[in-house]
């Protein structure tokens, strides 16, 4: 269930929830924050077969999904709360369309060489990229 285009930060069940990225220095700290919070969570480590988009920045040489940097301000414990399954919020397909909206003019698909770096990058954690992968190059 995707909740549209969030305006404002609003909590939902009394959890507080995220709004969506507005800018490029917002994807930038999400894709440092998920790399740090990557190396500590088993709830990250456990999802991420399950991502089906990721991002590859150049800028850092560094892979995310978008589901987890399309949040404003995302961390390993407002993923945690954002997926839950009982109140969960958060939607690929959302953060999806916001990306795209934000750098449809500087994003392209990836390569099969990003593709053996997203399996190198997923390798490192016990995990393999979803059957149905999409790479974008931002």
């Amino acid at each position: 269930m995707g909740w549209g285009l969030i305006e404002n930060n609003f909590t939902i069940g009394g959890d507080f929830m995220l709004e969506f990225i507005e800018n490029y220095n917002d994807l930038i700290e999400n894709v440092i924050m998920f790399n740090d919070c990557i190396k500590n969570s088993d709830l990250l480590k456990s999802r991420l077969r399950r991502f089906r988009h990721w991002y590859y920045i150049e800028e850092l040489d560094k892979f995310a999904p978008s589901k987890f940097i399309g949040y404003k301000g995302n961390s390993s414990g407002s993923y945690e709360s954002g997926t839950n399954p009982g109140t969960g919020y958060m939607n690929g397909m959302d953060t999806q369309r916001v990306i795209r909206s934000l750098f449809n003019d500087v994003l392209h698909e990836g390569q099969e060489i990003h593709r053996e770096f997203l399996i190198k990058f997923l390798n490192g954690f016990g995990a393999t990229p979803n059957a149905n992968v999409h790479i974008h190059i931002i």
